[in-house]
């Protein structure tokens, strides 16, 4: 989407871990309490913008992995073991420019960062710059296997409309 065209607000929610501190099981209890816990802090903090707000209005995707293999751009090398809480939230009844949204998300991770004890901010705020890149469903990132896969809402959600013009 154009930079200057309002869009559906997105979130793109990141943590993570090394595998040294925390197992499967509890990888996957984190991903479920992170999915709910989001949701609700959306509905919580979004509802100045649509006061008819509710969790239907906002769904979800994960690319959310443990014990994966990256390759590092900066290294030259493939790093295993890595763990990482992915997720992208969008509401699907609020639109915003680009440059608000990073505003509100730059806002939002401040309230977050009493939360978590983190040095990198839970919401990515790099996607609403004017050239960012937008993952699509099944797909994954260069050089590593974890595909977006949907969490809660139906495909028509997650699919960007586009509209070309001239010949």
């Amino acid at each position: 989407p154009s930079h200057d065209t309002p869009i559906k607000l997105y979130f793109d929610i990141e943590k993570h871990y090394t595998i040294t501190n925390i197992t499967k099981d509890t990888f996957e209890e984190e991903v479920e309490r992170c999915q709910h816990f989001f949701t609700d802090f959306m509905l919580n903090h979004l509802k100045i913008y649509n006061s008819n707000l509710v969790r239907n209005d906002i769904v979800a995707s994960s690319s959310s992995m443990y014990d994966y293999t990256s390759y590092s751009e900066k290294e030259k090398k493939f790093i295993p073991n890595n763990v990482k809480l992915s997720f992208h939230f969008i509401c699907t009844s609020i639109k915003a420019y680009k440059v608000d949204q990073k505003l509100l998300c730059e806002q939002l991770n401040l309230i977050l960062e009493t939360k978590y004890s983190d040095k990198h901010p839970l919401i990515d705020t790099s996607v609403y710059d004017k050239n960012s890149k937008m993952r699509l469903l099944n797909q994954s990132k260069d050089n590593e296997i974890r595909p977006l896969v949907i969490l809660h809402g139906h495909y028509e959600h997650f699919v960007i409309p586009t509209i070309v013009t001239g010949k």
